[in-house]
């Protein structure tokens, strides 16, 4: 009756009907407009699909102790930009461009030269000093007439516009030197590409981005993907992860927090479940929920600039778990303030990119707005 009242419905802590412990709907339940959470927002205030019931989310501080809070050792934690702000790497006056770290970028194939565009231009934005793009000759003169910024390794191509299993060697001369690598976008699913992609992996101690192609490279074997020794994200979308693991997009999608946390425990990395509310899972255990971004991150591209962004974080020597949140946030950010100038659904990555700048300088500069739907009540 409430909901079929028309009435604006605010929901106190949390809508009648939902559990503050799960994300599913367990029955009937009011379809709030506004809920002011008591606290700290829940897991159903922030994950679909009950968040999709809970309408404008408020946070209302009602005198909890932190102490309080610390005891109850929740291992699920939302990303907020006041944590970030120290986060960003310094400009130190005297710095030059071997400061700030070299990414490697392995990608690009025929019909597929965007998404190497769109992750150097991502890892340039988030300030890495240098990148070189590996990626197959014929797309070395496209990506630089698009990213003047970037230089390239021309990598012998297969018979399909692809990289071929013998640039293998190329790859790892490239690898020399370089404070981080990113790998995947646009690679395509040859079998040159995914010898590339399984020798690099093995090789690699350096940070490294498993995007794409690249996690594509491993589907159904999972167990070739550790991290022990060194620093390894992987950052898949549902649909990834269930070929990863070798299950079905809608398992994923039933229980996100838990495929993710099980599966950075068990491979020792740091996974970038993407999609709504874009979940972060450590190798300890910890699972951060992204709160910045929106459906008009829902295009080809997106992953691409993320990937970048994460790359070039890490190349400046940030800790792991640091990087990985602040690019996830960043990133939603820029989105979101795309949107709100553009719309969502005529957001372009190359919109996102675009924001990249402004969303940084508000993190650096002050504590930024409330983003992702919720506000916080003094």
């Amino acid at each position: 009756d409430v909901n079929a009242s028309g009435a604006t419905v605010v929901a106190v802590d949390i809508p009648s009907g939902l559990s503050g412990d799960t994300a599913s709907v367990p029955g009937p339940c009011l379809a709030a407009d506004h809920t002011v959470a008591l606290a700290l927002p829940k897991v159903a205030h922030l994950l679909p699909p009950a968040a999709e019931r809970v309408g404008a989310l408020w946070v209302a501080d009602i005198g909890i102790p932190p102490a309080a809070v610390a005891a109850e050792k929740v291992a699920l934690e939302l990303i907020e930009a006041g944590a970030l702000c120290d986060a960003l790497p310094p400009r130190r006056r005297a710095s030059h461009k071997g400061s700030f770290g070299h990414v490697l970028l392995v990608a690009g194939s025929r019909g597929k030269g965007g998404a190497a565009r769109m992750a150097a231009l991502g890892a340039l934005r988030a300030g890495c000093g240098l990148l070189t793009a590996a990626v197959p000759r014929a797309l070395q003169t496209g990506l630089v007439s698009g990213a003047m910024e970037a230089m390239t390794e021309g990598l012998p191509e297969d018979i399909g516009g692809g990289i071929a299993a013998d640039a293998l060697p190329a790859v790892l001369r490239a690898l020399s030197g370089k404070a981080a690598v990113a790998v995947g976008p646009g690679l395509g699913t040859g079998t040159g590409a995914r010898t590339v992609v399984r020798g690099l992996v093995r090789r690699a101690r350096v940070p490294l981005v498993l995007d794409a192609d690249g996690l594509n490279a491993f589907a159904g074997d999972a167990a070739s993907l550790r991290g022990r020794g060194r620093r390894l994200v992987l950052t898949p979308h549902p649909g990834e992860m269930a070929r990863l693991i070798g299950i079905d997009t809608k398992s994923v999608l039933a229980d996100r927090v838990a495929v993710a946390r099980d599966f950075a425990r068990r491979c020792s990395c740091h996974l970038v479940l993407k999609g709504y509310r874009t979940l972060v899972a450590t190798p300890s255990g910890r699972v951060f929920v992204n709160p910045t971004g929106n459906p008009g991150l829902a295009k080809g591209g997106s992953g691409d600039v993320l990937t970048g962004v994460l790359a070039g974080l890490l190349a400046q020597g940030l800790e792991v778990d640091t990087a990985v949140t602040l690019g996830v946030y960043l990133h939603g950010l820029a989105a979101d303030l795309a949107a709100a100038e553009l719309g969502e659904a005529p957001l372009l990555a190359r919109d996102v990119l675009g924001r990249l700048p402004p969303a940084l300088r508000r993190l650096r500069e002050s504590r930024p707005p409330e983003t992702g739907g919720i506000r916080r009540i003094a």
